[in-house]
């Protein structure tokens, strides 16, 4: 089993959460202006295709313990 799946990832003034092993980060400075517009105001299927694009998966950079 993954580590980081016993771990989640919570936004503190939404309240959402999910699994951090399908967690990833991406530096919004690599954007362009068009790439900021679909992430701040793109459907969910456009968001997580910029995301594929750029991002990391959080186990890549965290070693959750086991």
């Amino acid at each position: 089993m993954n580590p980081l799946a016993y771990y989640c990832v919570i936004d503190p003034d939404s309240g959402t959460f999910f699994d951090a092993s399908t967690a990833m980060i991406f530096d919004t400075r690599w954007l362009s202006e068009e790439e900021l517009e679909i992430l701040n105001e793109g459907s969910d299927q456009d968001r997580g295709e910029l995301t594929l694009r750029y991002g990391v998966y959080l186990e890549d950079i965290i070693k959750a313990s086991t």
